[in-house]
């Protein structure tokens, strides 16, 4: 029910930005044949829990974004990771003011200039735990 909570916030988010989203496990990422822009959540991975009928459960969460990138210029390259940078920074802010997330911590990104789907595209992946409260 807690990943559930998660996976349905983060959809809500990435569709009204206009991502095309996926819940995915890591090693079929590739495998999946999607629309651009993208985003593809990885299953979120149980991290802790405090409490026991009340509390917090912390889950691991992996979010990528992908865009079309293999005919832009090196210059468009780094003006869209540039709106992926922020695009990931609002989804996750989001993310923090939804009624059952508790806090999005330890927020870190890696940008990809080379193609993680084999599509030419550009990639932004973001890790946080995700604290829920149940």
């Amino acid at each position: 029910m807690n990943r559930k909570k998660i996976i349905s916030a983060v959809q809500g988010i990435c569709g009204s930005m206009g991502y095309e989203f996926r819940v995915s496990d890591s090693s079929a990422l590739s495998a999946k044949s999607m629309a651009m822009p993208a985003a593809v959540l990885i299953e979120p991975k149980f991290h802790s829990i405090e409490g026991r009928n009340h509390g917090r459960i912390t889950y691991r969460t992996t979010l990528y974004l992908f865009d079309s990138g293999s005919r832009l210029s090196a210059e468009e390259r780094s003006n869209l990771l540039a709106q992926m940078e922020n695009d990931m920074l609002d989804i996750f802010s989001q993310l923090s003011e939804n009624k059952s997330v508790a806090v999005v911590d330890n927020l870190q990104m890696d940008h990809s200039m080379h193609s993680v789907l084999g599509r030419g595209e550009l990639g932004l992946k973001a890790t946080a735990e995700v604290e829920i409260i149940f």
